[in-house]
This record gives C-alpha cells, sequence and structure tokens, in this order.
C-alpha cells in the first residue's frame, strides 16, 4: 500500500473514532473506568495459554484451524506479506486485553479476517481432499456445539444437554452462576420484574404514582422496566450504573422510589421509611437477579439530585 494511503487509511480511522473519543472525554472516560474496575474486581486474570485456550473455546473448537491458519498466514506467509499488519494487530490486541484482564470475547472483531485469510490459506495448503474433511470437521463441530452459543433448544433439553456434555458454565468474572451460563441466563425474568414493579406502582395512591420511580441497581434492571413497563405506565427508570447515570434523577427527588434487592436495614440507611410490595424470583437467571425483595422507599435522607454523584458505579 502506497505511503499516501497509509496516511488516508489513519485519518479515516480517527474520524470515525472522533465522535466517541469526544463524548468519552465530556463525560469523563467511562470506558476507561468501567475497564479499570473489571480489571481490578469482577474479571478473573487468565494466563496467555488459558487466555488463548478461552479464544478457542469462545468462536467453537472446529473453527481454530481455521483462523490459527490465517493467523500463520499473515504472520509468515509471502503470498501475504503485504498483509503481515494483521498478524501483529491481532497479536498487540490480545496481548492489551490480557494485561486489562478483559474477557475472551472482547477481540471478536479480529476474527473474521483471520478466519477469511485461513480459508484463502487452506485451500492453497490442502489437497482437495484435506479440505473436503477440514469441512466435514468444522460442520460437524458446529452441529455439537450451537446449542451452547444459540437458543436452538427448549431450556430444559439445554441444561441436560450441556450436563451430558460434562461443561460447567463459566462468566469469566468472580459472581455467582445458577445453571445455565451468564448469557442465556440474562435472558430471563426481565418481563417478571417489569410486571412486578408496574403491580407497585400502580398499588400507590395517584399523588405518589406521580413522584414515584423505579432505581434500578444495574443497567440490566432499568431497562428491563422502560423496555416492559410501557403495559403499566410507568414513567422511564433511573440508575446510577454505567451510562445511566448520564441520565441522572430525571427530576426525581428520592420521595417515591422502588428498589429491588438489597435488605431493609441498608436501605433504612437511605431512607426514612422501607417497606416490602413484592418479591421476584427468577430460578433460570442470574443469581444476583433472584430471590429479592422489591422495597418501596420513602423520604430519602438526601435529596436525590444532591446525593446523586456519590452514587455511581461500574461494577
Amino acid at each position: 500500500m502506497p505511503a499516501g494511503s497509509h496516511g488516508a487509511a489513519i485519518l479515516i480511522a480517527l474520524a470515525i473514532a472522533a465522535p466517541n473519543l469526544v463524548w468519552q472525554a465530556e463525560n469523563g472516560w467511562p470506558f476507561l473506568a468501567h475497564g479499570a474496575e473489571l480489571a481490578a474486581h469482577k474479571n478473573i486474570p487468565l494466563s496467555p495459554v488459558a487466555f488463548i485456550g478461552q479464544e478457542m473455546l469462545t468462536f467453537g473448537p472446529a473453527s481454530a484451524p481455521i483462523w490459527v491458519a490465517g493467523l500463520v498466514a499473515f504472520a509468515f506467509w509471502p503470498r501475504f506479506a503485504h498483509l503481515r499488519w494483521v498478524a501483529i494487530s491481532w497479536a498487540s490486541l490480545i496481548a492489551a486485553t490480557i494485561a486489562a484482564h478483559g474477557k475472551p470475547y472482547y477481540p471478536a472483531g479480529a476474527y473474521p479476517l483471520l478466519m477469511a485469510g485461513g480459508a484463502v490459506a487452506l485451500e492453497a495448503w490442502l489437497p482437495r481432499f484435506g479440505q473436503a474433511a477440514l469441512a466435514a470437521f468444522v460442520l460437524a463441530g458446529a452441529a455439537l456445539t450451537a446449542p451452547l452459543v444459540m437458543p436452538v433448544l427448549p431450556i430444559e433439553t439445554f441444561i441436560a444437554y450441556q450436563r451430558w456434555l460434562g461443561l460447567q458454565p463459566s462468566t469469566g468474572e468472580r459472581i455467582k452462576l445458577g445453571v445455565l451460563p451468564q448469557y442465556f441466563a440474562d435472558m430471563f425474568g426481565w418481563p417478571e420484574l417489569a410486571g412486578a414493579v408496574g403491580a407497585a406502582y400502580q398499588a400507590l395512591p395517584p399523588q405518589d404514582r406521580e413522584r414515584a420511580v423505579f432505581f434500578g441497581r444495574n443497567y440490566g434492571e432499568a431497562a428491563a422496566v422502560d423496555v416492559f413497563g410501557e403495559p403499566f405506565r410507568l414513567p422511564p427508570a433511573i440508575s446510577a450504573h454505567e451510562s445511566y447515570f448520564l441520565w441522572g434523577p430525571r427530576g426525581h427527588d428520592g420521595s417515591v422510589m422502588l428498589i429491588l434487592g438489597g435488605t431493609r436495614d441498608g436501605l433504612l440507611k437511605r431512607f426514612r421509611s422501607v417497606e416490602p410490595v413484592g418479591r421476584l424470583d427468577n430460578p433460570l437467571g442470574m443469581p444476583e437477579e433472584s430471590a429479592n425483595t422489591l422495597w418501596l422507599c420513602r423520604d430519602s435522607l438526601e435529596p436525590l439530585e444532591q446525593a446523586w454523584p456519590s452514587l455511581r458505579h461500574f461494577d
């Protein structure tokens, strides 16, 4: 590629990234704060060997020969000498992800390019019989592992299939799991959460409904109420978690709030009155989202607008 083309490519990349960088700078670099929180307290650190092993599991063991071949081709094959930057970029990305205690799926965007290169290389390197055998291996592996990454089986059948394979769900995080991997567990319980909040909201006297709001402990809870709460005429939820924090308390003063989870004694440190108004049990979801009490909290001891900056969290 001519030198001028390199310069143009860099300028185009900067132009694409510029709006995001400006937004990050204006909002206190939440991406960096989030990454630091994950690295320090949430994600499980992996050695380079363990991380590469997780990469192979994450993208399907049967696909590994293709992207590994692509990596080798981009790094050493003379035909791809002008594309050596692909291998260097992948190695740099993986090293940065390991150093930051990132999850194996974080570099996912790099793999389609490796697989494309691997397909070209393997077509050139393998005899026709070898190509057919590799295609059969990839298809068989995809059929075996598809239920682990796509919701193609009834949930009880999936649980039995997972046990038959001898697999234990893992998140790569220091959190407790139930019977499902997190990406499946997080598909359960959200309409029920919105329903419980909606029932408690509609049971309030009209003067309280005008001031009431659901405060989500995390963006998942807040988003569930926003997405599934319309039939109950719920106001937009608020949360101090991640980017929900940036929308602020939306004019609410903390006089009437619905909060899922926590203890009454703990919430009484922030409110004058705390009473249970519902219960959410979600055995197929994440344990942290199950067996929680829905609390009606009244009269925040500190005005919500004033307390808001101290509530922000990235965990």
